[in-house]
Formats: structure tokens, C-alpha cells, sequence
């Protein structure tokens, strides 16, 4: 059945997730049918059948959820769909988990917003959400998700609701990285040690990634493809995905496609607080290399289409863009453009050791934006190359959505052209009532959307790795410095063309 697991890390991906998963849901259709005719987006790729409190049958997501309890908002672990209003049912509710349970004191319940109340009335309209009225990334959810798919993580020490615009990851430290009480809560929530707490917690509970969650998601699929990752990567969380992903390549083998989308959260604080950023997306880039088949840093922040910095607007055009890309993965057999997440990292590099790729997007009236995120310092970025004109490209994969009319598109569906491979399907990208005004001009009165995404594999990353190891050099602790700098240099020499002398050598 080629299954699709995913994984998500965080208040960032999860931002991500919510637009993810309700794109997913707009592609069921109910209208009757003869049954001769199948759906272009076979839902059992990612949707998993089940059964409810009630013994009526359920399709809920394939995925695991983690992010601080506070960052859930109004979302309940135990759903409507699997609630029982019998006291006397209890015990039957008590086998939907086999996780731990643990005695807490009752906190303020939050109330839901008003679009989510909203969808449980049966009327929505894209003007319930806001700036102002999106607190947390269930604010917008149009989704179910099953008990086992949510986790909550309470540690002592660690900071509560919402204490950032739109639900943004909060104060994320404990005592033990507190450090100077004056720090911005940007400073704290990157820093790498925060993550040791949190994964300290994941890994003593059943729930964890060596317990019973990852592997009952992985034993219902038939044939699984692979597993997908959600993480911000430039803070704390960082630092959780790469024991995640670690942890994650032993249960699946060595075979199975393990893809990580990294996205990059804009660090409007201190010097110092961004150069913490970069060194986290570094030892990221650096430690994850052994164990994932994919490996996409994503900021969406400077993209422009007027986004703002709101979490849901942020995450609405990050989430365009991966779910996009990915959608071949999740096309039925027969439908034009299907492609396997191995397919594609073959099409993307063949060689598979250069894992490291590009994300860019368009609509069909825009220009291509690069969804490359770069915080790097600018007085350690490498010199670019003398004579260095145009961008060389080890493999790129293009996948096409929608009504798009480019003449200049002469690449067979599936085929490559050189050293690019495009996908073409007719399902365009759903605009929904939970999906923030961001593509005005491009939809006019539609609500679907033509779009075309791509990743590359370009010596373009063998810039952004010597600038990294570089800032390695200068700012890591010295414990790792030698260990991380050497070890980006070592994954730059795959994404240069050819023999290129070390000229920049004393760029530090």
C-alpha cells in the first residue's frame, strides 16, 4: 500500500502540520460514484482506519504529534470521535491507550476559537482567523486525530502557554540551560541544551521513540514508503530530531526512505542569538547525515507574498510548498505523476550521498521563491568562487500541480530532461477557509491554485556548508569545534563540481 508515516516535532512543524493535514482532508470526496472511478490521492497513504468509542469506524491520520502540553491550545488527547459518554465504558476508553498515566492538577481549560467552534457548528468562514484570533496551531485544525497520535510533553521547570505571538514555541529552557535571567526568549528557546530536557522525557516514557507509539504505527502498514519528519531545526528541537531521527532509522532499517523537512525559524534577537541558530541548523546538518535519505532545510519567512511573521502565515506557505512537492508520494498508482519517495531521491541523486536539497516554489503567475533559509552571519558567509557565474546542478526534481500552461514545459511526466525529472498531476492545491490570504492576485475567485515546486541538488549547498564550518571554527564550544567543522567540510567536497582548489581555505 506504500504507507506514509508522519512525524512531527514541535510547535513550528506543527504549525506546518495543521495546514498539512487539512489539505489532506479536502481531497475526500463523497459524492457517489460508481465505483469504477478512484481518486486521483489514495487516502490510505496517509489515513488509517480504526474504530471509535462507539464501534463506528474511524480514518484518521498516520502520524505522531510531540510538542510542549501548553502549545496544544484547546486540542483534547481524547477526541470526540473516541470519547464515551457511558461512565460505565470507561474501561473500554482506557485500551485506546497503552501509554503511561499519571495524576495532575487540573489547569485552566482554554477555550477554542471561535473557529473551531465554528467547525463543531458546522459553519466557517475564513474570516473567523486572524492575526489576533490564531493563539496555537489548533486554532485552525480541521482534523481528528486518533489518542495515539498526540503527545503532550510536561516537564518541570519549563515555561507555559503561549507566550509568543500566535503560539510560537515558548520560553523553551529549564533550570539547568536558564542561564542569565536577562536573555530575550528567543536566546532561550535556542538553546541546544533545552533539548536534552525534552528528550529526556520522551525517552522515559512508553510513548517515546523506543516505545510502543512508533512501532504500532509502523505494524499496521502493509508496505510503508517511508517516514516523513516535520522539525524546526535551528532551536531546541534541533536538537530532540536528530535522537528522533536517530532512533526513528533503527526501527525502519536501512532501506525505508526517512525524509526531514528542517524548517528554520527567523531569530530577530541578538548577534549572539542568531549565531546559536546557525551553529544548531549546523550540527543538524552535520549530525542527521547518516541516518536520514533526505535532508530539506525550509524558512519561508523572507519569501515575500506579504506573510508576515505569524506562525499560521508562515507555515501556510512552507506547507504549500512541502505538501506540493510531496504529493506524487501519495497519488494512486494509475494517477499521472506517482512517484515513490525512493524514486524520488534517486531522481534527485543517484549516488545517494549528497542528501542535502533546495526547496523552491511558484504559482503560475509568480517567479520561482527559494525557501532556503540562511541566517548564517554575514561576516562568515564564504566568498563566493571567482568567476563562479551560474549555479551548477547535480540533479533537480520538479513536480507540477493544476492547470498550468507553460509552453516551455517539454519534459516527459516522470521523465528527465539532463539532469531534471518532472511530475505532473491535475490536482491543483486546495485554498481553504483555514489558509491565510496570502495568494490574492494568483486566485482572483478561485480557490485552488496552480503550483510548481522543486528541489534541487546544486554546489550551491557546498557555499552554504563551508559557511557553516566556518562559523564552527569561530563559535563552537570547543569540545565540538574540530569534530563539527571537519565534519561539514567532509560534506561539502560531495556537492563540488569536479576538482575546485581550497582557495577560500583562509576565509576564517
Amino acid at each position: 500500500m506504500h504507507e506514509i508515516l508522519t512525524v512531527q516535532l514541535g510547535s513550528a512543524s506543527n504549525h506546518l502540520g495543521a495546514h498539512y493535514w487539512n489539505t489532506q482532508e479536502s481531497y475526500f470526496t463523497y459524492e457517489a460514484n460508481d465505483g469504477n472511478e478512484k481518486p486521483a490521492v489514495d487516502h490510505d497513504i496517509s489515513f488509517r482506519a480504526g474504530v471509535g468509542a462507539d464501534g463506528s469506524d474511524t480514518y484518521l491520520p498516520r502520524a505522531l504529534i510531540y510538542d510542549l502540553k501548553d502549545n496544544f491550545g484547546s486540542l483534547k488527547q481524547v477526541n470526540a470521535l473516541y470519547e464515551v459518554e457511558n461512565p460505565s465504558q470507561a474501561g473500554n476508553r482506557l485500551q485506546l491507550w497503552h501509554g503511561s498515566t499519571a495524576t495532575q492538577s487540573t489547569a485552566p481549560s482554554i477555550s477554542p476559537s471561535p473557529y473551531s467552534q465554528a467547525l463543531d457548528q458546522g459553519t466557517t468562514t475564513p474570516s473567523l482567523l486572524t492575526d489576533s484570533t490564531v493563539r496555537y496551531w489548533s486554532d485552525y485544525l480541521r482534523v481528528y486525530f486518533h489518542p495515539r497520535t498526540l503527545h503532550q510533553i510536561t516537564i518541570p521547570g519549563f515555561r507555559g502557554p503561549n507566550q509568543s505571538p500566535g503560539g510560537r514555541l515558548p520560553g523553551l529552557f529549564s533550570n539547568s540551560a536558564l542561564g542569565d535571567l536577562g536573555r530575550s526568549t528567543q536566546e532561550k528557546t535556542s538553546l541546544w541544551s533545552s533539548g536534552e530536557d525534552i528528550w529526556a522525557e520522551l525517552d522515559s516514557s512508553p510513548d517515546g521513540f523506543e516505545g510502543e507509539a512508533l512501532r504500532s504505527f509502523l505494524e499496521e502498514c502493509d508496505l510503508p514508503q517511508g517516514i516523513q519528519v516535520f522539525t524546526s531545526i535551528n532551536d531546541a528541537w534541533g536538537n530532540v530530531s536528530i535522537k528522533a531521527v536517530e532512533r526513528i532509522r533503527d526501527e525502519i532499517g536501512s532501506k525505508t526512505s526517512l525524509w526531514l523537512w528542517g524548517l528554520e525559524e527567523r531569530i530577530d534577537a541578538t548577534a549572539a542569538a542568531r549565531t546559536q541558530s546557525a551553529l544548531n541548523t549546523a550540527r543538524c546538518m552535520f549530525e542527521m547525515g547518516p541516518h536520514v535519505s533526505m535532508f530539506v532545510p525550509v524558512s519561508a519567512q523572507h519569501a515575500g507574498f506579504g506573510i508576515g511573521l505569524h506562525p499560521w502565515r508562515v507555515a501556510a506557505l512552507e506547507a504549500a510548498a512541502i505538501e506540493s512537492f510531496s504529493l506524487p508520494t501519495r497519488l494512486g498508482e494509475r494517477s499521472s505523476g506517482q512517484a515513490l519517495m525512493v524514486d524520488m531521491e534517486t531522481q534527485l541523486d543517484w549516488s545517494g550521498r549528497r542528501k542535502a536539497a533546495k526547496l523552491a516554489f511558484s504559482t503560475h503567475e509568480g517567479a520561482d521563491i527559494t525557501l532556503w533559509g540562511d541566517q548564517i552571519p554575514l561576516a562568515v558567509t564564504a566568498r563566493q568562487r571567482v568567476g563562479h557565474k551560474t549555479e551548477h546542478v547535480f540533479g533537480k526534481v520538479e513536480c507540477i500541480r493544476g492547470d498550468w500552461e507553460d509552453k516551455t514545459l517539454d519534459v516527459a511526466n516522470g521523465h528527465g530532461n539532463g539532469n531534471v525529472v518532472r511530475h505532473m498531476s491535475s490536482v491543483p492545491f486546495p485554498i481553504l477557509d483555514s489558509y491565510p490570504t496570502i495568494f490574492e492576485q494568483e486566485l482572483a475567485d478561485q480557490r485552488s491554485l496552480a503550483v510548481k515546486t522543486s528541489l534541487s541538488v546544486t554546489d550551491e549547498v557546498a557555499t552554504r556548508l563551508r559557511s557553516l564550518s566556518i562559523l564552527a571554527r569561530r563559535a563552537a564550544e570547543l569540545s565540538e569545534r574540530e569534530t563539527l567543522s571537519n565534519g561539514l567540510e567532509g560534506l561539502r567536497e560531495e556537492y563540488v563540481e569536479g576538482w575546485e582548489a581550497d582557495s577560500d581555505e583562509d576565509d576564517d
